[in-house]
C-alpha cells in the first residue's frame, strides 16, 4: 500500500501543478477536470439541491431515507452553506494571488448585488401570491401596506418560506471581504475565533448575540449561528493547502471511523424517535420522562435553527465520509451519479430558485383538489421525482437564465417588481383566514420559536406573543372567569348593509371528483352515533327547505336580566352599524329553552372507558407547549371522503385516570388555515391552564382537517364533507375517547370558514351538537364566490344566514357570536343576529375591539372556553 501523501484528497480549485498535468506518475485524478475544477465538490452540491427539492416538494414519502426528509441530525442546509463558504475560499484565494485584494473584493460585492437582487426579486413576487391565495406556509402579512412591505424587503427586514436561506447568503457574501481582508494579512486565526465566539454566544445568550437586525419572517437561520459554517469554510477554502493530507491507507482509515460515526447517528436517530411504550425492558422506567428527554435531545443537542454542538459534529461526520468515499470510490460513484447531480451542483443557485418557484407552483396547482396541504406518499413522491427531473432538464437547457444580452433587464426586474408591488398590492384582497387588510403582523413568541428550533421548522402560520398565548395572565384568567352573557340583552341592532368588496373565496373552483360511496349515515354502528335527522340527513340539503318559507313565530316572555354589559355594536367604517331605539322591556323578544333542549348530563357514564392512544401519536409540535393534560396527533380512514383524514385531539387532566366521561368541543379551522391554526392561537395552552386552575370544567378538544370544504356538503353531496364531520368525525372521537354521547355535550365553533361551517353544522344537526359558536363567521353571498357548494337554492339550503330564516329547531341550540368591530363581516353577522332575534331564538351576540385576524381569536379564546364551558355543563 502506497505511503504516498494524496496531494488531491481536500477540495481542490485551480491550475494543477506541472507534475501532475504532465505525463508523470502521479495525474490528477478523474475527478479534477483539466481547468481545476473539482467535481466532487459539484457532486455533493448537487445531492444537496436534490435532497432540499425532496425535502420542501410535498410531504413525506419512501425518497425521506435519502435525504433525512429534513429530520435527521443534519440536513442539506448545512452541507450547502459550507460547502459556499468553502468554495468562496478556494475561488478568492486564488484570485488575491493573482491580481489583488482589491479585485477580489470587486467581485464578492458582485456576487453579493447578484444575491441581493435575486433575493428581493423572488420575495416580491412569491410572497403577495402565497398571502393572497393562502397557501399553507402564509403568514399574514398586511398586503395593504403595500409600500412598508416593499421597503421592508428591500432593505432586508423581511423574507419569506424558503428564501430565508438565500438572504443569509447574501448578508454572508457581503460580509466576506472583511474576512478576506484579515485572512490575506495572515490573520485567519482572528476570523475564525470571532466566529467561534459568536457561535458560542449564541448557544447561551441568543438575544444579546443577535449580530443582525430583525428580519421578519426568518424562523430558521439564525445569523449568529449560522455564520460558523460558513466562514469555517471560508477559512478551510483559503487554507487549504496548509492542511495535512493522508496516505491512501490514512484515507481508508477516515473513511471507517466516519462511516461508524454515520451508523451511530443513525442508531441514535432511531432510539431517540422510539415512542416510550416501545422502549427496551431495561431502561422502561424512563418511559414517563421520555417525550421531554427527546424534545431536550432533539432541541439542545440537535437543533437546526441554533446549529447546536451535536448538528455541528453531526455535519462533521456525515460530510466529511461522504466527500472521503466520493474520493475513494470516484471510478464507481461517478456513473450512476455524475449525469444527474453534477448540472444541479454546477448551477446550484439556479436550482435552488428553481425549486423555490415549483414549491409555490405545484401547491397552487393542488389548491383547487384540497391537497395544498398534505397528499398521499405515492403522490408525493411522484411529483418530487417529477420536480428533480424537471429543475435538471432546466438546467441542463438554461431555461430563463440570464446572459450577458439579458442581464441588465433580470437586474432591473427586482425594481419593476418592487414598483408593481406598491401600487397594485393595496387593491387586491386578501383571502387568508390569517391575513386581512387591517391585519397587523403579529409577534411571534419566543416560547414557539424555542420549540420550532428542534427541526428548523418554519413558523408559517400568523403566531401570537408569549402574553396573548399564556394563561398564566392574571387578566386572561380573569376575563375567562368574568359572567358570560347567556342570551341577548333583548336590545336589537339595526345594520345598514353598505355595498364593500368582500374577501376573496378561498374555496376551490371545481368539486373533488365523486367519491362513489354510497353508504347511508346511518348504516354507520349507531352504537355510539347520534341517530341523524330522520331521511332529512340523507338526502340532498335542499330537501331540508319547505315549498314555502314559514313566518317567524315569536314568543315573548320577560325580559332576561344578565350581569353583563348590553350588547352593543360600536360604529365602525365602511360598515354601517349602530344599536337601534330599544324596545319597551315588555316587548323585547326573549325564548326560555325547552327543558328537552338541555337535558342532564350524566358525567360518569357507566362502562369502561376506552384506553389511552399509544405514546407513539403524542403530540409533539412547535405551537404546543408543555401540557398538564396530554394531546395526540391522530388519522383515520374517511369512506365518504375515501383519504386519511388526520386531527389532533387533547385530553384534560386525569383522563384515564378514572370512569369520568367528558364532553366534547370540535374547533374548526379557517379557509386558509389547517386543522393546527387554533393550537397556534394557544388553544390547547390556555384550556390546559384553565383546567388545572378550575377556571373551567374538563373537556375533550378535537381539532379536525377540512381543506377548503366550508364544512358542508359540496354540490350535488359530492363531496360530503358535511357528512364527514357529522358523523365519521363524531363517531372516530365517541368510539376512540371517554365522551359523553348527548347533543348537549357536544359543542362547536370556529373561525372565519370554520364558524361558517360551525353554524351549518349546528343548525342543521342540532340532535349531534348541542352548542355552537361562530367567531368572525365569513359570510359571503351566492355570487359564485362559492361556486362549489352550489348556487341558488341549493346554496340557501347550506348558507347560516338563510337557514336562521326558517330553519326548525335552533331554539335548542346554546348559540354565540362574536367579532371585532373592524371585521368586514359586521353587517351580515349583524344581519344573523337580528334574524334570531326576530324569532326570538336566544342567542350571546359580541362585538370587539379587532379585526378579522389571528391576535384577535387568540385573545378571545379564554372567553371563548369559559363560554364552551358554562354550555356544555348545561348551566
Amino acid at each position: 500500500m502506497s505511503t504516498t501523501k494524496d496531494p488531491y484528497l481536500w477540495p481542490w480549485s485551480g491550475r494543477l501543478p506541472q507534475a501532475a498535468a504532465g505525463s508523470g506518475s502521479a495525474p490528477a485524478p478523474s475527478y479534477i477536470t483539466s481547468q481545476g475544477r473539482d467535481l466532487r465538490i459539484d457532486l455533493l452540491r448537487g445531492y444537496f439541491v436534490l435532497a432540499m427539492i425532496v425535502d420542501h416538494v410535498r410531504g413525506m414519502s419512501p425518497l425521506y431515507l435519502l435525504t433525512g426528509g429534513n429530520r435527521f441530525f443534519v440536513s442539506a442546509a448545512e452541507g450547502f452553506i459550507l460547502t459556499s463558504g468553502l468554495l468562496a475560499g478556494l475561488i478568492y484565494r486564488r484570485i488575491i494571488a493573482r491580481d489583488g485584494i482589491i479585485a477580489a473584493v470587486r467581485k464578492v460585492w458582485t456576487r453579493a448585488f447578484t444575491l441581493y437582487l435575486l433575493t428581493i426579486g423572488i420575495t416580491l413576487l412569491l410572497l403577495p401570491i402565497s398571502e393572497l391565495v393562502g397557501l399553507p406556509w402564509a403568514q399574514g402579512v398586511d398586503l395593504t401596506q403595500s409600500l412598508n412591505l416593499v421597503v421592508s424587503v428591500l432593505t432586508l427586514h423581511r423574507t419569506y418560506y424558503l428564501i430565508d436561506v438565500l438572504l443569509l447568503y447574501t448578508v454572508l457574501f457581503a460580509l466576506t471581504p472583511v474576512a478576506l481582508l484579515l485572512m490575506a494579512d495572515g490573520k485567519t486565526w482572528l476570523v475564525l475565533a470571532a466566529s467561534w465566539a459568536l457561535w458560542g454566544l449564541h448557544q447561551f445568550f441568543p438575544a444579546e448575540a443577535a449580530a443582525t437586525w430583525p428580519i421578519a419572517g426568518n424562523h430558521l437561520f439564525t445569523f449568529s449561528a449560522w455564520q460558523l459554517l460558513f466562514f469555517n469554510g471560508l477559512a478551510l477554502g483559503y487554507q487549504r493547502d496548509r492542511i495535512p493530507s493522508l496516505t491512501l491507507r490514512g484515507e481508508r482509515r477516515l473513511q471507517i471511523a466516519a462511516g461508524i460515526g454515520v451508523l451511530a447517528l443513525i442508531a441514535l436517530f432511531v432510539f431517540v424517535q422510539t415512542p416510550a411504550t416501545a422502549l427496551p425492558p431495561q431502561i422502561a422506567g424512563l418511559s414517563s420522562n421520555w417525550q421531554d428527554a427527546q424534545l431536550w435531545i432533539q432541541q439542545f443537542v440537535f437543533g437546526k435553527a441554533d446549529l447546536r454542538p451535536g448538528r455541528l459534529v453531526a455535519a462533521a461526520v456525515v460530510f466529511t465520509f461522504l466527500f472521503v468515499t466520493l474520493t475513494l470510490h470516484w471510478r464507481h460513484l461517478r456513473r450512476p451519479l455524475e449525469w444527474l447531480l453534477t448540472p444541479l451542483g454546477e448551477n446550484s443557485l439556479y436550482a435552488y430558485t428553481a425549486h423555490i418557484v415549483a414549491v409555490v407552483a405545484i401547491a397552487l396547482a393542488l389548491k383547487p383538489f384540497g391537497l395544498a396541504t398534505g397528499s398521499p406518499w405515492w403522490l408525493n413522491m411522484t411529483i418530487q421525482i417529477a420536480s428533480v427531473w424537471l429543475i435538471w432538464f432546466s438546467t441542463r437547457q438554461r431555461v430563463l437564465e440570464p446572459t450577458p444580452k439579458t442581464r441588465s433587464v433580470w437586474r432591473a426586474s427586482p425594481a419593476a417588481v418592487a414598483i408593481l408591488s406598491v401600487i397594485v398590492l393595496p387593491w387586491l384582497p386578501a383571502s387568508s383566514p390569517l391575513a386581512s387588510a387591517a391585519s397587523p403582523t403579529v409577534t411571534v413568541s419566543d416560547a414557539i420559536l424555542a420549540r420550532a428550533r428542534a427541526f428548523g421548522t418554519p413558523v408559517v402560520s400568523v403566531n401570537l406573543s408569549q402574553n396573548t398565548v399564556k394563561t398564566n395572565s392574571a387578566s386572561a384568567l380573569a376575563a375567562a372567569q368574568q359572567p358570560l352573557l347567556a342570551q341577548t340583552s333583548g336590545q336589537r341592532v339595526t345594520a345598514t348593509l353598505t355595498p364593500q368588496p368582500a374577501p376573496a373565496a378561498a374555496g376551490p373552483a371545481a368539486a373533488i371528483a365523486e367519491s362513489g360511496v354510497a353508504m347511508a349515515a346511518a348504516q354507520l354502528d349507531g352504537g355510539c352515533l347520534p341517530q341523524p335527522l330522520g331521511a332529512a340527513a340523507l338526502v340532498p340539503d335542499e330537501a331540508l327547505r319547505p315549498a314555502t318559507t314559514p313566518q317567524p313565530t315569536i314568543r315573548t316572555a320577560q325580559p332576561v336580566v344578565t350581569p353583563a354589559p348590553a350588547a352593543k355594536v360600536a360604529q365602525a367604517q365602511p360598515v354601517v352599524a349602530q344599536p337601534a331605539q330599544a324596545q319597551p322591556a315588555a316587548a323585547q323578544p326573549a325564548v326560555a329553552k325547552s327543558a328537552a333542549a338541555q337535558p342532564a348530563i350524566n358525567w360518569a357514564t357507566s362502562g369502561p372507558p376506552p384506553a389511552l392512544p399509544p405514546d407513539s401519536e403524542r403530540l409533539a409540535n412547535p405551537y404546543v407547549g408543555a401540557l398538564v393534560g396530554k394531546a395526540y396527533e391522530r388519522s383515520f380512514r374517511s369512506q365518504l371522503l375515501d383519504r386519511d383524514m388526520p386531527y389532533w385531539v387533547y385530553l384534560p387532566p386525569g383522563y384515564g385516570q378514572e370512569s369520568r366521561r367528558y364532553p366534547v368541543l370540535y374547533m374548526l379551522h379557517g379557509g386558509g388555515g389547517h386543522l393546527e391554526e387554533w393550537a397556534v392561537y394557544g388553544l390547547f395552552d390556555v384550556a390546559d391552564e384553565a383546567i388545572r386552575t378550575g377556571v373551567i370544567a374538563p373537556m375533550i378538544i378535537v381539532l379536525p382537517q377540512g381543506d377548503v370544504s366550508y364544512w358542508t356538503n359540496w354540490a350535488s353531496n359530492s363531496p360530503r364533507w358535511g357528512d364527514y364531520l357529522a358523523y365519521e368525525v363524531v363517531y372516530e372521537i365517541d368510539s376512540a375517547f371517554a365522551t359523553v354521547r348527548s347533543p348537549a355535550a357536544r359543542a362547536i365553533g370556529g373561525l372565519s370558514m370554520g364558524a361558517w361551517g360551525a353554524l351549518h353544522q349546528a343548525f342543521v344537526h342540532p340532535d349531534i351538537f348541542g352548542v355552537a359558536a361562530a367567531h368572525s363567521a365569513s359570510f359571503y353571498p351566492d355570487d359564485n364566490n362559492l361556486k362549489f357548494l352550489g348556487v341558488g337554492a341549493e346554496f340557501s339550503s347550506k348558507d347560516p344566514l338563510a337557514l336562521a330564516s326558517w330553519l326548525p329547531g335552533l331554539d335548542s341550540l346554546r348559540i354565540w357570536i362574536d367579532l371585532g368591530q373592524d371585521d368586514p363581516w359586521l353587517p351580515q353577522a349583524t344581519q344573523l343576529h337580528n334574524t334570531l332575534l326576530a324569532r326570538g331564538i336566544e342567542h350571546t351576540w359580541r362585538v370587539n375591539p379587532g379585526r378579522h385576524a389571528g391576535e384577535y381569536w387568540a385573545e378571545q379564546i379564554p372567553t371563548y372556553l369559559r363560554f364552551y364551558s358554562v354550555a356544555l355543563s348545561g348551566r
